[in-house]
C-alpha cells in the first residue's frame, strides 16, 4: 500500500470516527435514579409534592409523588445533552380516574410534543414523545390531586448527523495540500 493510499485510508477512518452515536438511557429507580435524577438528566419537582422512592402499581420501585395541596404532581426533567426521544411509565394506586402526561420542550420553551393517557384504578401507562432538540420534558398528572408513580424513565440523546463544518473544511484543505505536494514531487 503506497503512502498516498494509506493517508487517504487514515483520513477516512478519522473522518468517519468524528460522527457521534445516539445514547439511550433508562432510569428504573431500582438500580439508578432518584428524586434528583440520574446520569444525563436532572429532575425538579414543580409542584408542592413530596418525592420519594416506593413501590409502583406494577410492583417495581419507582419515583413517587404525593401532592400536598390541591394541585397536580409534575416533574421537570432537564437533559445534559439534547434528546430525540423521552418516555416514562406513570401510574396510580387509586380507584379514581387519573390523566397522566409527558410534554417535551426545546431550549427556549417551545412545546415540541405531548402525549397523555387516562388511568382507571391501579395501573401504569407509558407516555412518550419523539422530536429533535428536546432540552427538557415535564411529566406527571393533569388536574388530578394526590399520588402519582413514575418508573422506567427513558431517553435517547440526539445523533449528530454531521461533524463540525470546520473539521470537514480542515480535512479537505489538508488532503488538497497533500495531493498538490505529491503532484509537484512527481
Amino acid at each position: 500500500m503506497n503512502t498516498f493510499t494509506r493517508f487517504f485510508a487514515t483520513a477516512f477512518v478519522a473522518f468517519a470516527g468524528s460522527f457521534s452515536a445516539a445514547h439511550a438511557a433508562t432510569l428504573d429507580f431500582s438500580a439508578s435514579g432518584s428524586c434528583a435524577g440520574g446520569p444525563g438528566v436532572t429532575f425538579a419537582i414543580l409542584t408542592n409534592s413530596n418525592c420519594f422512592l416506593a413501590p409502583t402499581p406494577n410492583n417495581t420501585n419507582g419515583l413517587s409523588l404525593l401532592s400536598n395541596t390541591s394541585s397536580s404532581s409534575r416533574v421537570r426533567a432537564d437533559f445534559t445533552d439534547l434528546a430525540s426521544f423521552v418516555s416514562v411509565d406513570l401510574g396510580d394506586f387509586g380507584s379514581d380516574t387519573d390523566t397522566v402526561f409527558i410534554s417535551a420542550y426545546d431550549s427556549i420553551g417551545t412545546l415540541l410534543g405531548t402525549q397523555s393517557a387516562s388511568i382507571v384504578g391501579r395501573a401504569m401507562k407509558t407516555v412518550s414523545v419523539a422530536s429533535a432538540d428536546i432540552s427538557y420534558a415535564i411529566f406527571g398528572s393533569s388536574f388530578d390531586v394526590g399520588f402519582i408513580a413514575a418508573d422506567n424513565f427513558k431517553f435517547t440523546t440526539q445523533v449528530s448527523a454531521v461533524p463540525l463544518p470546520a473539521g470537514g473544511a480542515l480535512l479537505l484543505t489538508g488532503l488538497g495540500a497533500f495531493a498538490l505536494a505529491r503532484r509537484r514531487k512527481s
